[in-house]
């Protein structure tokens, strides 16, 4: 029995030490990991010597000269998993798809999908199986953020919803509320331009969401191919900040494409954070005289440019509506004070372009795990371009359309929003036209608890639910993991939840 133990701690400590390794390391100290288990099998006596014989073995791993460097790396790392999908090569596909293990228990798959042959247009996207449960049963999450262009990946994952932080010594620690705990969550950068994503041909760039939704869904149908188990299950798309005009377009585009497709993608909902669905609620100003942050002449001024964005959206001027939102922006942070305007209550939670999170994520050794390649981190600019005509359109439309659906719909927002106030989400809900629309604007307001304390508030009409998020800023899952975890998980789980008790 002590000798088991011995055994048993021997192999936990050797686990962790090889999660602690750069990747070149890491595939050495796996190599010795799998030899020593095999001897092992037999007794715990020789499991004990296997197990110290591993950790000698594993010195000359850290010892190696081989950590990754151009000797050792393959001048090209990216794994196209397009054409292995196409030939029927599944497998294959899956094998080389998969992250060696970053943590323990944390498993993961990633890699390039062309989504136009003839740009050579492709997405990159990291996919994190459900750490708990049987990963194959349970529903999957994509997870957008931000406008395209931004290349927000590294801060969602390291930051926000993914299974781990990085540290400035790229020392990973376990999120405890991270949405892979019992969802499959699978990240994009998108879309082509933005981040690791990528087109070798300037007419692949989108000029509007519904390119953006078609590249998506391309993506989607290619993912469910791969992972056929994943066709059963449920699926839902998440849209934060200006990322949320794409899951109703994408939600649209399965809906229609469904009937007639041979790969089903089981949609069972969208989720909203704190989403402009339009460049026409560029409305704060009125919220942030509430709340003490403007005076009436910067009221005033702030409403004058707010008139102007709408003019310009409606003359199709698009050029200026982007310029007359940057000079919103800059105004807002010019009289606060407030170096990036999302929270009135807290200046320091953002993505900086030079992060840890960047850093870590573009290092060659996680490039390589994640059969990234070397290819340029892209800061968006040239698609930014490309998507100007977007600013002047808006989302609501199809937004209203599918309140109108049997599609679940939830709504977060968050009470200390500086860049889009509460006050600019209610107008937005009591003007949607929709079925519904009437018993929503009179449905009772419900205190949503945590034990015993309250977290937030929420109505619930059909289909369609909203939740205003205590003490969350602009954004709203990392500002406030633990209970956008809980209306999250709630929500997937049952809609039912959130009826009034």
């Amino acid at each position: 029995m002590k000798l088991y133990l011995i055994y048993k701690i021997l192999k936990l400590h050797i686990f962790k030490v090889i999660m602690k390794l750069n990747t070149g390391q890491k595939l050495c100290g796996m190599a010795v990991w799998t030899l020593s288990e095999f001897v092992a099998i037999s007794n715990a006596l020789s499991g004990v010597m296997s197990w110290l014989t591993c950790a000698v073995l594993m010195t000359s791993c850290v010892l190696s000269t081989c950590e990754i460097s151009p000797k050792c790396r393959s001048e090209n790392t990216e794994l196209f998993l397009t054409p292995l999908i196409e030939n029927g090569q599944i497998k294959e596909a899956r094998k080389l798809a998969t992250v060696l293990p970053m943590m323990e228990k944390i498993h993961s798959f990633s890699g390039y999908l062309t989504i136009n042959k003839t740009c050579n247009a492709n997405l990159f996207f990291w996919l994190f199986r459900s750490q708990r449960g049987n990963w194959k049963k349970r529903p999957l999450v994509l997870w957008l953020d931000a406008d395209v262009g931004n290349p927000t990946l590294p801060f969602v994952v390291f930051r926000q919803v993914g299974p781990f932080s990085v540290d400035e010594n790229f020392h990973l620690k376990r999120r405890v509320h991270s949405l892979t705990r019992d969802y499959n969550v699978m990240f994009i950068d998108s879309t082509v331009g933005t981040g690791l994503s990528f087109t070798e041909n300037d007419a692949c760039y989108p000029d509007s969401r519904v390119k953006v939704a078609d590249g998506l869904y391309a993506a989607l149908v290619q993912l469910h191919t791969l992972f056929p188990s994943l066709q059963k299950n449920r699926f839902f798309v998440v849209g934060s900040s200006a990322s949320a005009r794409y899951p109703p377009e994408l939600a649209r585009k399965i809906l229609d494409r469904g009937p007639t497709s041979t790969i089903r993608v089981n949609l069972s909902g969208i989720i909203i954070l704190a989403g402009a669905l339009s460049y026409s609620m560029v409305t704060s100003a009125s919220g942030l005289w509430n709340l003490g942050l403007y005076d009436n002449n910067q009221l005033t001024r702030s409403l004058e440019r707010q008139a102007r964005i709408g003019a310009n959206a409606r003359a199709h001027e698009f050029s200026a509506v982007r310029e007359g939102w940057l000079d919103e922006r800059f105004f807002l942070t010019s009289v606060t004070g407030f170096k990036r305007a999302s929270d009135f209550m807290r200046d320091d939670f953002g993505r900086n372009p030079n992060s840890t999170e960047e850093k870590f994520y573009n290092h060659p050794e996680t490039r390589q795990a994640l059969h990234a390649g070397h290819r340029a981190f892209s800061n968006g600019k040239t698609i930014e371009f490309h998507m100007l005509p977007e600013m002047g359109q808006s989302a609501i439309p199809t937004f209203e359309g599918l309140l109108a659906t049997d599609i679940d719909i939830l709504f977060l927002t968050g009470q200390q929003d500086m860049s889009y106030p509460y006050i600019v989400f209610e107008e937005l809900f009591t003007s949607l036209r929709w079925p519904g629309a009437a018993d929503f604007n009179a449905a009772r307001r419900c205190q949503f608890r945590i034990n015993d304390r309250v977290a937030g508030y929420y109505r619930s009409v059909r289909r369609f639910t909203e939740v205003l998020i205590r003490g969350a800023g602009h954004i709203i899952y990392g500002t406030q993991p633990k209970t956008t975890y809980r209306v999250i998980d709630k929500f997937i789980r049952n809609t039912k939840n959130f009826q009034c008790t």
